[in-house]
């Protein structure tokens, strides 16, 4: 559309070599100088960072067990996963599954599996510390259900954790408390032989990913899923399953 040439009706942006109106004239001749734009523009002097730059350090091992639980242990059902799986591996045939408060307050596993020294059963808190693989060859004939031995550790810096174990061969069991990945106590404890896995008050110093919890009946769910799938691919075993004192699920030994 053309513009009659009137002073006083000449719009505020009016390119007169075309004589069109174009209200995009501002925006182009913005993108234009970005263009133009040296790179001496964008240099600047690294020591007027300096104050900035220089500190750094190292994470504490809780810190990075924390961030690492934020992938891990991802939900209430993610914890319950990594201990029913580690009973399997145990050699467990008996595993009964405890909640309170859809695991936000309590999950519990007891299994009767191998059981663990005391030596083992402190080191099974550790990073990267497992009995699966001894080197990178081990990787491609691995027989068990996980083998990175992160779970215990992000489960540990997240929650109040009880451990009690006892391999058959051992007299006397052993009992390790631990909150927060700091261990509070470990002592010897009576107790049968095999495994009692205890995680209370989940997401205690993590609030921002408890508040990310969906409702108490969804995380159940969840929990369900993980529960009845585990179990319907290891006939094999006994799994049972109680929610706030109620047994919900009692799946038995099949034989074929």
């Amino acid at each position: 559309m053309k513009v009659t040439m009137f002073k006083s009706r000449t719009p505020k942006k009016f390119n007169f070599k075309t004589r069109y109106y174009n209200p995009d004239e501002d925006e182009r001749k913005r993108r234009l100088a970005k263009s133009m734009r040296t790179k001496e523009d964008y240099d600047f002097n690294a020591d007027d960072f300096k104050d900035e730059m220089k500190y750094r350090w190292d994470l504490h091992d809780s810190v990075a067990n924390q961030i690492a639980a934020g992938e891990v242990i991802q939900r209430p059902a993610s914890a319950v996963k990594e201990l029913i799986e580690n009973a399997i591996d145990a050699g467990a045939t008996d595993i009964k599954l405890i909640i309170k408060d859809a695991g936000k307050s309590l999950i519990q596993v007891i299994d009767n599996g191998s059981g663990m020294s005391p030596t083992d059963a402190r080191m099974s808190f550790e990073r990267h510390a497992t009995s699966k693989i001894k080197e990178a060859a081990d990787l491609f004939a691995i027989q068990t259900m996980g083998f990175r031995g992160e779970a215990l550790a992000s489960i540990a810096a997240i929650a109040q954790v009880e451990l009690r174990t006892k391999r058959s061969e051992d007299e006397i069991g052993t009992q390790i408390d631990i909150e927060g990945s700091l261990v509070k106590n470990q002592t010897e404890v009576v107790c049968n032989t095999g495994t009692i896995f205890s995680i209370k008050n989940l997401y205690f110093n993590t609030p921002a990913r408890r508040n990310f919890l969906k409702s108490n009946q969804a995380e159940i769910r969840h929990i369900q899923e993980v529960f009845v799938r585990t179990a319907l691919v290891n006939p094999q075993l006994r799994f049972s399953f109680f929610e706030e004192q109620r047994q919900k699920f009692d799946l038995r030994i099949t034989h074929w």
